[in-house]
């Protein structure tokens, strides 16, 4: 073993690459037993890893454990094996060091990287794996179920019955501000059907990704570009293997000028005929929105990049996407510089009358977060309905554009017109079906309308959807699980609310740690509560109200309030 020769601080970098590129997949176990397996290596114990010690310190087996007659161990190594192998395929660093589980041992074989030569950072083709081996004797009846369904999708697509657009942009692409997303052809490895399978999940993400308005989509042709056309700002990459009952897919989003992966998820698809294409259609909208939706990878990429050059060139874009980006940021963050910033540039180009219907649909954004801070403000009425005409004129400009419609719901919403605020959202997300914020904005309108049981769901769907789902959107999931009593679910939700660095949580915990009855951990969140700009004690459930306008679960948080003694009126 060559652990000798690798530091422990690249080793651990690199147990953590392994466990977040998902080819461990969900399994807890599977991230125990390396990690268990490693450190003993390290520890100069390797020699001591045996199938008993592993089914008992790992696996959770009773002292009697026989190793000969329970196969747990070796199944489970030999799933790790393959993780491995998927891994180092698909997803390792070139250069970096590298773990291997030699067939008929348990012991790890740790390996220091090389730094890569030049021409070793351009991604290859590799050789299908052991893995990829046992993979094509699967049964092709499975996959061939799988097969049908993809390419009634591609079918779908090219006979133009499923929405679609832009699918090949042309090469000279005018709008040079939004970043080009290349999307390669996706490898696969073991899938006698791989064709189908690999051409239908990217078909169906290059759909979802053209129906947003963040990227523009370039699907990689062979031979050069043309002289006069972009170089791609990202290119996508996807990887396909299968076992007997799923399709496991990693994609990755890459940064060609460094050969650097910005962003990569794993998806794992049941090869049932019955199951695969809603969760397919699910999963990969939802990626799409993680890449290329307003606060998508891409649009924080490229937020950066502009910065950095500004800083550099001492001047400030002021193009309508830079201007779009600085509001999504502000949208999701509250950031006050980029607030600021986003203002200005909207204001400015509202006022020469842009014809970009995502500039006037966050323009009534705006207006909106400026009502929610003044609710009371003598100018509060008009600036509901500056923020209704904003949002009515990205309807206007641009019918399709579902931001235009999302702005347009949210605001008929505080305005308490419910059944027109239904019908934005529902258009909307029929322009952008798999929008995880859009099952939440339309779940709570929903709840509004006094269906609980059946809004929450469509909320917990978004939520789900949301590897790191943000505070906003589980609020509601809060609001519920106080409403039933749940109060230690309420206060577990509002906590994660205020680590998602959203201080509406801190009112939410302050409620529920005074109706579990932890005063003292009450006093601590009015503490923090009081610290919040704008905190009126009089109302200290002002902000969740404005933005959650349910009058029967606030007048519970009320009471809970008054009763405490805590609060003037008390």
């Amino acid at each position: 073993m060559a652990i000798g020769v690798v530091d422990e601080t690249a080793l651990s970098r690199l147990l953590d690459r392994i466990e977040a590129s998902g080819v461990l997949g969900r399994s807890e176990r599977r991230r125990r037993l390396l990690r268990y397996l490693v450190e003993a290596e390290q520890a100069g114990r390797g020699d001591a890893i045996k199938g008993y010690s592993i089914g008992i310190d790992v696996l959770g087996r009773a002292p009697d454990f026989d190793p000969s007659a329970d196969s747990i161990v070796r199944v489970e190594i030999a799933r790790l094996r393959d993780a491995l192998e998927l891994y180092r395929a698909t997803a390792a660093e070139p250069g970096a060091p590298t773990i291997t589980i030699p067939k008929g041992s348990y012991r790890p074989h740790i390996e220091a990287g090389t730094p890569p030569a030049p021409e070793a950072t351009k991604a290859r083709p590799r050789a299908a794996s052991g893995l990829a081996q046992r993979l094509l004797a699967l049964p092709r009846w499975r996959l061939g179920v799988l097969g049908a369904a993809l390419v009634a999708i591609a079918a779908l697509a090219t006979a133009g019955l499923w929405p679609r657009q832009n699918i090949s942009l042309p090469a000279t692409n005018p709008d040079a501000g939004v970043p080009i997303v290349e999307v390669r052809p996706f490898a696969a490895y073991g899938i006698t059907d791989e064709a189908l399978v690999t051409r239908g999940v990217r078909e169906q993400l290059i759909i979802d990704l053209n129906h947003l308005r963040n990227v523009r989509v370039r699907e990689s042709v062979p031979g050069p570009l043309p002289p006069d056309a972009r170089a791609a700002d990202f290119r996508l990459e996807g990887l396909a293997t299968a076992d007997e009952e799923n399709v496991h897919l990693l994609v990755k989003l890459v940064d060609p000028k460094r050969e650097l992966i910005v962003w990569s998820r794993s998806l794992t698809l049941p090869t049932s005929d019955a199951q695969f294409y809603d969760a397919m259609r699910d999963t990969v909208g939802a990626i799409a929105f993680e890449i290329a939706g307003q606060r998508g990878v891409v649009a924080m990429e490229a937020l950066r990049r502009f910065d950095r050059r500004a800083q550099r060139l001492s001047e400030d874009d002021s193009s309508e996407y830079v201007c779009l980006l600085r509001s999504y940021v502000y949208d999701a963050t509250k950031d006050a510089a980029q607030g600021t910033l986003a203002r200005a540039c909207l204001t400015r180009l509202v006022e020469i009358d842009s014809l970009n219907s995502s500039i006037w649909a966050q323009h009534a954004l705006m207006y909106f977060f400026s009502w929610i801070d003044q609710p009371d403000h003598a100018d509060s009425a008009r600036l509901l309905e500056e923020g209704l005409r904003a949002a009515r004129r990205a309807v206007e400009i641009d019918p399709h554009n579902a931001l235009g419609f999302e702005r347009l719901g949210t605001i008929l919403s505080v305005k308490g017109e419910r059944t027109a605020s239904v019908a934005a959202y529902e258009r909307a997300l029929e322009l952008t079906p798999y929008k995880p914020s859009l099952s939440f904005l339309l779940g709570w309108q929903v709840v509004l309308m006094g269906d609980w049981e059946g809004g929450i769901a469509m909320v917990r769907k978004g939520v789900d959807l949301i590897p790191f789902a943000p505070g906003y959107m589980r609020i509601p999931l809060v609001l519920d699980a106080f409403r039933r009593g749940a109060y230690d679910e309420s206060l577990t939700g509002a906590q994660a609310v205020i680590q998602l660095g959203d201080d509406r949580g801190v009112g939410l915990a302050f409620a529920a740690a005074l109706a579990l009855g932890e005063r003292a951990l009450a006093e601590r969140y009015l503490g923090e509560l009081q610290a919040v700009p704008g905190f009126d004690a009089a109302d200290p459930f002002r902000s969740v109200r404005n933005s959650y306008s349910n009058p029967s679960i606030m007048a519970e948080y009320d009471a809970v309030a008054r009763e405490s003694g805590l609060l003037p009126g008390g």
